[in-house]
């Protein structure tokens, strides 16, 4: 799997759920898609598959309460992340979520308002010697991270060594807590939940990085054609949203 959806393709053998959520509430504004196509990924709290694979989450609620409002039928792509970013750059959907903001995601699609609260963080064996905030640690610590998220862009982008990509978020944990790697950055609301499901909140001590609100991206060919779409949605997600 591509590290960044804008050097490679995902793999042909990914298996992906498809969910259509009928929205019949209000008709769609004039001018306004009647349907929507979004991929994303499973990732509690925001987007949670039951064993019905019907998708919750706090994420899942502002954009289905969004689309309501607007009138809006959601067509819905639950895949690996790297996958989702590839299908909104290639054009098999219109859009991905939850996103933060990067100058990689802008050159082929546009963030909505934020609608969630997500900081990054570093997570360390509180046990490790060395602080993440310190000049050295770039090139001294063995970082791991998520797949295809911000948090790995943003590692390459300031010379981190990243010695291990997970695909999922408890994998992550577990090789810290092996002394595998030296340091996770990641985000807050993903990785707290992990640490408290395998009662790590003694050993793991976490430092703040930054602030990266979530929203949608939407591709630059879907707002071009639905000029007002982007304005409407952010009027209507400000009804819905959480922080």
């Amino acid at each position: 799997m591509p590290n960044s959806p804008i050097r490679g393709q995902y793999a042909a053998s990914d298996i992906y759920l498809t969910i259509f959520f009928l929205i019949i509430s209000t008709p769609a504004t004039a001018g306004q898609p009647r349907r929507i196509s979004l991929a994303t990924l499973e990732l509690s709290p925001y987007v949670i598959c039951n064993t019905n694979q019907n998708p919750s989450g706090s994420c899942i609620h502002i954009i289905q309460c969004t689309l309501r409002k607007m009138g809006i039928e959601l067509s819905l792509h639950v895949v690996p992340w790297a996958r989702a970013q590839s299908m909104a750059l290639h054009g098999e959907v219109d859009g991905f979520f939850p996103a933060s903001r990067t100058s990689e995601r802008d050159v082929f699609a546009t963030q909505s308002a934020p609608f969630n609260d997500h900081k990054l963080f570093w997570y360390v064996r509180k046990d490790y010697p060395h602080d993440p905030t310190a000049p050295t640690f770039p090139t001294e610590a063995k970082c791991a991270c998520f797949r295809g998220t911000n948090a790995e862009r943003w590692m390459e982008n300031n010379g981190y060594t990243i010695s291990y990509k997970a695909k999922d978020y408890p994998n992550l944990i577990n090789v810290l807590l092996e002394n595998r790697i030296d340091a996770i950055l990641a985000n807050n609301g993903s990785m707290d939940e992990i640490v408290r499901k395998q009662h790590a909140e003694d050993k793991i001590l976490r430092i703040h990085l930054m602030d990266a609100p979530l929203g949608v991206y939407f591709t630059k060919d879907f707002l071009k054609k639905h000029q007002d779409f982007l304005e409407d949605f952010n009027q209507y997600t400000e009804e819905c949203r959480i922080f």
